[in-house]
């Protein structure tokens, strides 16, 4: 999906509301931020398009009032009087209220611009949160299909060594990396990850500790011949 297509789909659920405070240019860098999640149409439904919709009326709105209390706070500090009589031209007076102006509105607009910076964060992690909770519901739904009863505290282990990109999130891959991470940590804290229920787990449908069993078994007979 290109931006025009985001953008004419949060149009539609902007609706009457219209962006006045932010620039094309910030709608457009915002859409083009949102899409860089995307690696396939069908995750551009409508929660994700609410997103958008929602960051970009957030950022419109601290806009709106970031300027208003600026134009506030200028007209305060430089109240409106009468207006002097006009210097000679051999005695010109420079403008000082322009430069404070000018001044005053790049303050702002350095503002703002922390504010997109700021929402962009916000919503770069928000889609890694949910990256992470899809990740996690496929591993579990992985597990399931196996017959498998899932480890928590392996899973959580596992997890913490899953790291999720800034684009172009390919969930399945990640799926992959916690299997390999959490049969890691297993492997490594001798821990039984569990029997298939349908007999296609791990030693042939025997757990880890009927296989230790098994060879003390061997051992004992082996003594007694």
């Amino acid at each position: 999906m290109d931006r025009e297509e985001l953008k004419s789909k949060v149009t539609a659920k902007l609706g009457s509301t219209q962006l006045t405070a932010i620039t094309d240019e910030t709608i457009d860098h915002q859409l083009d931020f949102a899409l860089g999640f995307v690696s396939d149409d069908t995750q551009v439904d409508d929660a994700f398009v609410e997103r958008v919709a929602a960051n970009l009326k957030n950022i419109d709105g601290g806009s709106h009032k970031l300027i208003g209390s600026r134009i506030q706070e200028y007209k305060a500090q430089h109240p409106q009087v009468a207006p002097s009589p006009a210097p000679s031209p051999e005695t010109p007076k420079p403008d000082s209220s322009n430069e404070r102006l000018e001044a005053l509105l790049k303050q702002t607009e350095e503002r703002i611009k922390k504010m997109e910076d700021a929402a962009a964060a916000a919503s770069l992690k928000a889609e890694k949160d949910e990256a992470v909770k899809q990740v996690v519901r496929g591993f579990r739904s992985l597990f399931k299909s196996s017959g498998l009863d899932v480890n928590d505290f392996l899973l959580d282990l596992a997890m913490k060594d899953v790291a999720v990109p800034d684009k172009d999130i390919d969930i399945s891959a990640l799926v992959k990396t916690a299997e390999a991470k959490y049969m890691e940590y297993a492997k490594k804290l001798d821990i039984d990850v569990g029997v298939s229920r349908t007999g296609s787990g791990s030693g042939g449908g025997k757990s880890k500790t009927d296989l230790r069993f098994e060879r003390k078994k061997r051992r004992q007979e082996a003594l007694l011949k």
